[in-house]
């Protein structure tokens, strides 16, 4: 082969090696453009506007449980149980967040304000959303316009308990006694709607009961086996080891019906206060804004998830039956809640903070 080419010879070559980079050229831009369209749909398919106009690319990252109350808490083992099961169905985590303290205000509040993909839920009580708008002057979000709803989890009713020394065994014998002594007795409660039962109940009873509060139901639980409280509202699953040792006497409970885990003790309707139905609530709300395909998605997949047999065991060994519902059920609920519990606790003479 020569050394040194001619002129016309290096002609061929070149033009070869031109095509070439224009091809290369070509097929860079091909694929740049391939990666830009890849990369505009990833981002598409992870926006909060995607995920609501196709709901089936829920979830895409890990969802998260907020609850107002702290770990091992019921309504902290209630959300984790769900949790696990709704992880199957959705391949993601599912985390829960225990913003604990505040009555539910600082759970409640940073659902409210937080991006409305579905992401966030919140396992909210009729004591964050029913009650707190007549117990709070100025809350940080509006339970009747904050949230939407997505369904309704159980309710449960509270139990009516007695320190074992106090000489009552039913609701008849405790009125009696708290009219025979008015303001003698004292009932303790450890949550601001076991305080609101037991004011409904002193109103429909026409007693004199002296209310003492406590962080908690488990210190207030303490206090009434030591005979510093005599009389006690609480939900029944964290009265139960207690009734159930004898240390305590679990008189009646404060629904419609009774209680899965003590059937044997009468509601306090059927014991002689006729109309008294007074149960705590736990039900799946989003942010407000949260797009309705998304919100029926979301109660879709947590109605199949409380309806499987695993979960029903699950649910009667905290003492809950559960009742999932579409979404609008939990905004007329929210609603009615309001509407409910203000007169209960003007009546009970409680100012706003």
């Amino acid at each position: 082969m020569p050394q040194h080419a001619t002129a016309s010879q290096t002609k061929p070559y070149q033009r070869a090696a031109q095509r070439c980079s224009a091809g290369l050229k070509l097929l860079s831009l091909l694929a740049l453009g391939v990666t830009t369209l890849g990369a505009a749909a990833h981002a598409q398919a992870q926006s909060p506007a995607a995920t609501a106009s196709n709901p089936s690319s829920f979830p895409n990252h890990s969802v998260r449980i907020v609850v107002g109350f702290p770990s091992g808490s019921l309504l902290d083992v209630l959300a984790r149980a769900i949790g696990d099961e709704l992880r199957k169905p959705w391949g993601q985590a599912v985390v829960v967040e225990n913003r604990a303290g505040a009555d539910s205000i600082i759970a409640s509040e940073t659902v409210a304000k937080s991006p409305a993909d579905g992401h966030t839920l919140f396992l909210a009580t009729l004591g964050a959303l029913g009650l707190n708008p007549h117990l709070y002057r100025k809350l940080p979000y509006d339970p009747a316009k904050d949230f939407a709803g997505v369904s309704f989890v159980a309710d449960s009713p509270f139990g009516l308990g007695v320190n074992v020394d106090l000489p009552v065994k039913n609701v008849q014998e405790l009125i009696a006694m708290a009219k025979a002594s008015p303001g003698k007795l004292n009932y303790a409660s450890g949550a601001s709607f076991a305080q609101m039962v037991g004011e409904a109940f002193k109103r429909a009873a026409a007693v004199d009961i002296a209310h003492i509060p406590y962080k908690g139901v488990q210190p207030a639980v303490t206090d009434l086996i030591a005979g510093r409280a005599q009389v006690i509202f609480g939900d029944v699953p964290s009265l139960m080891p207690s009734y159930k040792g004898g240390k305590m006497r679990l008189i009646g409970v404060t629904g419609n019906r009774r209680s899965v885990i003590a059937p044997e003790v009468p509601t306090i309707a059927e014991s002689g206060l006729s109309g008294y139905d007074y149960a705590t609530w736990y039900a799946f709300v989003a942010p407000a804004a949260t797009p309705k395909p998304l919100l029926e998605k979301l109660s879709a997949d947590i109605t199949a998830t409380l309806n499987g047999n695993e979960m029903k065991q699950r649910f009667l060994s905290l003492g809950l039956e559960p009742r999932p519902s579409r979404p609008e059920v939990v905004d007329q609920l929210i609603r009615s809640e309001i509407t409910r519990w203000g007169p209960v606790v003007r009546g009970a003479g409680i100012q706003a903070q």
